[in-house]
C-alpha cells in the first residue's frame, strides 16, 4: 500500500507526466468520433441507425461478417495503426519517466528511448501470445464442456477460468517488464526472476490493480454522464486512462526496484 500510496502521490505531484497516455488515449478517441458511418450501411445498419442494409445477397453470416470487415477495415485499420504507434511511444516516454524518478539516471550503455523500444518489442509479442493462448484455454474448454454439460454452465466455468488465470498470472508476471527495464534482462530472465519474487507481491499488485480500476471506472461513468458534451466525456476518460496508466507503471516499477534493493542487500549463505 505504501509503494502505490507513493506512485499516486508522485503521479498527481508531477501530472505532466500523464501527457504521454493522455495523449495516446484521447487521439484514437477523437479519430474514432469523426468516422462518418453513412459511408457503411452495414455497420449503421448492425447499430440501428438509418433504413436496414440489404443483406439479401450476403448469403450466410460468415459472408455478411465478411462484407462488414472489408467495409470497415479501410476506416479502422489507420485507427488502429495509429494507436499502436501512439501507445507505443506513450509507454516508452513513460517508463523512461518513471525510471528517472527512481533511479535519477538511465543506464549508460545505451540510449534512451531506443533501447526501451527494444525491450517492448519482445514483450509486446509476449503479451499476446499469452493473450492468445488464453483465448485458445477458453475455447477448448468451451468445446469440450459444451458435450458433456449445459451452455450455461460451461459459459460460467469458462468465465471464472479466464478471471482466476488473468489475475492469478498477472500478479506473478507483473514485474516482468519492470526488471527488464531496470537491469536490461532478457525476456525470460525477468519472467524467471518475476514468477520468483511475485508470490509475497501477490495480493498488493492485485489490490493495487483492483483499487486503480474502480477509479478509472468511476471517472468514466462521470464522463459518461457529459456524454451530451463529447469535449468533456473524451477529456474526461483520457485523463483517467493517462493517470492510472502512469500510476500503474510507476508502482510496478518502484516494487521491482524495491525487490532488487532487498535481493542485493541479502547475506551471503556461508558454504
Amino acid at each position: 500500500m505504501n509503494q502505490l500510496s507513493a506512485s499516486i502521490r508522485y503521479t498527481f505531484k508531477n501530472y505532466l507526466v500523464v501527457l504521454p497516455l493522455f495523449f495516446a488515449s484521447l487521439v484514437p478517441e477523437i479519430l474514432i468520433r469523426t468516422l462518418d458511418i453513412s459511408k457503411m450501411p452495414l455497420l449503421r445498419s448492425m447499430l440501428g441507425g438509418g433504413s436496414p442494409a440489404d443483406t439479401t445477397a450476403l448469403g450466410d453470416s460468415n459472408e455478411w461478417l465478411g462484407s462488414l470487415l472489408l467495409e470497415i477495415s479501410p476506416y479502422i485499420l489507420p485507427i488502429g495503426i495509429t494507436m499502436l504507434a501512439l501507445s507505443f511511444i506513450a509507454n516508452c516516454i513513460s517508463w523512461g519517466s518513471a525510471q528517472l524518478s527512481l533511479e535519477e539516471k538511465l543506464p549508460s550503455f545505451s540510449s534512451w528511448p531506443a533501447s526501451l523500444a527494444r525491450l517492448f518489442l519482445p514483450y509486446s509479442v509476449f503479451s499476446l501470445a499469452f493473450l492468445l493462448a488464453i483465448l485458445v484455454a477458453s475455447a477448448g474448454l468451451f468445446a469440450i464442456g459444451s458435450l458433456v454439460i449445459n451452455q450455461a454452465t460451461i459459459v460460467m466455468i469458462i468465465n471464472v477460468f479466464w478471471l482466476t488465470a488473468v489475475i492469478f498470472l498477472m500478479a506473478r508476471l507483473a514485474l516482468t517488464f519492470p526488471y527488464m527495464v531496470l537491469k536490461r534482462l532478457s525476456l525470460f530472465k525477468a519472467l524467471k526472476l518475476s514468477w520468483s519474487t511475485g508470490k509475497p507481491l501477490f495480493l498488493p499488485i492485485v489490490r493495487a490493480n483492483i483499487m486503480i480500476l474502480v477509479a478509472s471506472l468511476g471517472v468514466s461513468w462521470i464522463a459518461g454522464l457529459f456524454s451530451d458534451v463529447a469535449a468533456i466525456s473524451m477529456l474526461l476518460t483520457s485523463l483517467a486512462n493517462g493517470f492510472a496508466g502512469f500510476i500503474l507503471v510507476h508502482f510496478s516499477l518502484s516494487l521491482a526496484y524495491q525487490t532488487l534493493n532487498e535481493k542485493d542487500q541479502e547475506p551471503i549463505k556461508a558454504e
